[in-house]
This record gives C-alpha cells, sequence and structure tokens, in this order.
C-alpha cells in the first residue's frame, strides 16, 4: 500500500484511469482485456478436460463454462491491475510469463489436483510451482472472493518476495478478498458484518490469540492450527484481517505509511519481527490498546451491509423453492415474509446469530422498497427469476442469481453491477 490521506483516515493510492463500458440494459461488462481461447487441454494429474483461456496477466485452466470463465478471468484482471495500483511502491519481478490460475468445477478435481493436502480449503496458491487453484462446488456465491484472496497471494510472492510473514499474508488477502468489484473499479476499506460478527464474538469470548504469538507464527504452526480445527482457524484468520486493516487504516491514516514501511523492510530482507518493530515500535501493549480501540469503534461499512441483507433474502427464497414455494413478485414474496413472523438462524462456526428478514424489504433509512427498486428479472434456464435491488442514489446495484443445485436444491450468488445513474465513489 502506498501513501496515507487525511480524509476518514483511509489508505490513499495513486489512482490509474478506468473506464466504463455499459452493454444492454440491466447488463454490465468491462472490457479490460481480450480473450483467447488456446486450443487443447492441459496435462495435470488426474484433472478433467480443461481449456486454456489467456488473459492479459494469467492463464486460466478450468472446465467451466465459457461464460463464467469469461467473468472470471475479467475479475482477475481486474484485481492484479488494484495489487499494482494499491502496491505502487513494489515492483513486480519484470518478467512477463502470465500466472497460471485453475478452476474447477469439483471440490474433487481441486483436491486431486493439489494432491489432498487442502481439505479446509475453497482455493489455495501453491508456491512452488506459483499456481493458484480453487473450484466452484458448493462456494458458487464465494468463488470470487476466494480468487481476490489466492490471487493477493500470487501476486504478493511475485513483488513483495518471501518475507512477508503468515498473518500478514492472509490479513492483507483478506482486505483484498473483501473489495466489492462494480464492474468499474474496487471499493475497498469494506467492514462485512460477518467479519464484525466473528470479531465482537472472538473478543467477548477472549479467544483472540496473544499478539505476540500471532506475530510471530510460522507458516507451519498456522497451518497446523487451520487442519487441526477449524473454528480455531477462523479465529486467527478474522483476527489478521482485523489487525491488517488496523495496520492500513488505523490512527487517522498514520498507520497506512508505518504498513508501507514495514512492506519495504521486508522486500529489502529484513525479518518480519524486525520489520515490524522498526515500523511500528516495541512496545506491543500500546500497538494492541490502538488496534482494541480501533475496533471497538468498527462499524459495517454500507456496501458491506447492503449485500449481506441481499444475501438474506436471495438464501430464504432458495431455500423456500426447495419447499415447493415460489412467487409470481417481490410483494408477494415480502406478504408471505411479513406474515409467517419468519426469524432465520444463521451459524458459522461458534458464532450465531438471528435475522429478520422483513428489513431486508426495506432501505437502510427504513423505507419500503418500491417495485421498480426491488424486483424479479427473469433469466432463461434459471430455477428462479434473479432478484435485483436498483435504485438511482444507491452505490451499488445487487443481483441475486439463482443455479439448479443438486436434488431439489438450488445454488445462488450475489453480483454486484455497477450503480444506476452515478460513478462509484472508488477508494
Amino acid at each position: 500500500m502506498s501513501g496515507a490521506g487525511a480524509d476518514g483516515g483511509a489508505v490513499r493510492l495513486p489512482r490509474v484511469p478506468r473506464r466504463r463500458e455499459a452493454t444492454a440494459a440491466g447488463h454490465w461488462g468491462v472490457a479490460l482485456l481480450a480473450f483467447v481461447m488456446l486450443v487443447g487441454g492441459v496435462s495435470a494429474t488426474a484433472a478433467p478436460q480443461l481449456s486454456v483461456t489467456r488473459t492479459k496477466y494469467y492463464l486460466v485452466h478450468s472446465d467451466l463454462d465459457d461464460a463464467l470463465v469469461y467473468d472470471l478471468g475479467t475479475r482477475l484482471d481486474a484485481m492484479y491491475a488494484e495489487y499494482s495500483r494499491r502496491l505502487s511502491d513494489f515492483n513486480p519481478k519484470a518478467d512477463r510469463k502470465p500466472l497460471d490460475v485453475y478452476i474447477f468445477k469439483t471440490r474433487e478435481a481441486y483436491l486431486t489436483f493439489t494432491g489432498g493436502k487442502h481439505q479446509n480449503t475453497g482455493g489455495v496458491f501453491l508456491p512452488a510451482k506459483n499456481q493458484l487453484a480453487s473450484y466452484l462446488d458448493g462456494q458458487r456465491d464465494t468463488l470470487r472472493r476466494t480468487l481476490q484472496h489466492e490471487a493477493f497471494h500470487q501476486f504478493a510472492h511475485k513483488a513483495l518476495g518471501p518475507n512477508v510473514p503468515v498473518w500478514m499474508n492472509e490479513g492483507l488477502a483478506q482486505l483484498f478478498e473483501e473489495g466489492i468489484w462494480t464492474g468499474e473499479g474496487f471499493l475497498m476499506q469494506q467492514v462485512p458484518p460477518r467479519r464484525l460478527r466473528q470479531l465482537q464474538s472472538d473478543l467477548k469470548n477472549e479467544k483472540l490469540l496473544p499478539l505476540k504469538r500471532l506475530l510471530d507464527m510460522t507458516p507451519e504452526q498456522w497451518g497446523e492450527s487451520l487442519a487441526k480445527d477449524a473454528t480455531v482457524g477462523a479465529v486467527q484468520y478474522n483476527q489478521a484481517w482485523a489487525i491488517t486493516h488496523y495496520m492500513a487504516y488505523g490512527e487517522g491514516g498514520k498507520n497506512g505509511v508505518k504498513l508501507v514501511e514495514m512492506l519495504q523492510g521486508l522486500n529489502r530482507g529484513k525479518d518480519a519481527r524486525t520489520a515490524f518493530e522498526d515500523a511500528f515500535g516495541t512496545n506491543l501493549t500500546a500497538f494492541k490498546n490502538g488496534f482494541e480501540k480501533y475496533v471497538a469503534g468498527l462499524a459495517p461499512t454500507a456496501e458491506s451491509a447492503l449485500i449481506d441483507r441481499h444475501e438474506v433474502l436471495t438464501d430464504l427464497m432458495a431455500h423456500l423453492s426447495e419447499r415447493g414455494k415460489t412467487f409470481r413478485d417481490v410483494n408477494e414474496f415480502r406478504k408471505l415474509v411479513d406474515g409467517s413472523k419468519y426469524k432465520l438462524r444463521y451459524t458459522r462456526g461458534q458464532v450465531t446469530w438471528m435475522v429478520d428478514p422483513s428489513v431486508c424489504f426495506r432501505d437502510p433509512a427504513g423505507q419500503l422498497y418500491g417495485n421498480e427498486t426491488l424486483y424479479f428479472d427473469t433469466r432463461p434456464g434459471a430455477p428462479l427469476p434473479d432478484l435485483v435491488l436498483r435504485q438511482p442514489g444507491l452505490r451499488l446495484s445487487l443481483r441475486g442469481r439463482f443455479f439448479p443445485g443438486d436434488g431439489k436444491r438450488v445454488a445462488y450468488e450475489v453480483l454486484v453491477e455497477p450503480p444506476v445513474g452515478a460513478a462509484a465513489d472508488l477508494r
């Protein structure tokens, strides 16, 4: 990350020209690259037949359909440009060789390709081979975030070198994972409700790792904790996100300068602890107090909160359809929800929370969305109509899309589209 600014403590970085290219009404696209389909497949142990798609920065090896590969490749190239912009102090190695990404339909193919060593993962970067791998099966709604996360590791390996400590590598990857792609660019500095729920629960139940232990963790210790207990892994990942968020955006922007200093030290060959202490000081108690004060003041960002609410409605539509309940329009859907007094219970690891879905039909000010703001949009071949939220003035437009799952199950994803009638204010 490069530089710091005064507005809201956000780390400000050099801007690069962006262009928005609209397509047909109700749809969007960004012509950042031209795809060239290479003839044939790739050789991978026990892998399915894969096509190879060349993008500006990547070779995407995949057995997914062409439209989805195009979409994911576009996102990967845009994210690479974002990594480069945010880490403009660091020049990636001058080689022009594209990076290899493998995206499989099934988890089984992914596990076979990665040697079966990454059972509890949705994606992984393999530094020895400089390959990124992920899969679609069972994580359609999180695949794009997974790729943003793992592709950062691949970029950091190239640009920052091998000295970045595991907690910081994961923390930075999660900052980029949570960046919201609008089709124009990325909205950064996000605080998703799910992360804040996890953080508040871990603080309340005193589950955060001692700061010294986290800072001194080796990659082997990190991996062992994740393999041994998924709930412990969730704690340490979220703690790494929160601490890195503080290091990037805390103390009125002053921390962002220190973070760049630390990364520069690591890039020059300093060990992790020395680079941290040279940038942030040796007083871990003072750092811990500053971090705790920072997270106490965190609130979900408006964009992430809006997505969270739309995901609730999309999830509920999918579950109700599996029970044979579908709707002619959003009004019928809302009336059922209001009349039934549904309360949804969600569990993620050891964190449980309740949601009243009726509030998700209203804007943040409590006003009911109109028929032209929240509506169904039929898509050929889909088991359910898309659930669309579009309103002039909103920073985001959202589209919940549905796909056939196993048996009666319905898979879904929530896509972000360019805001209506105004460009996004990209941070």
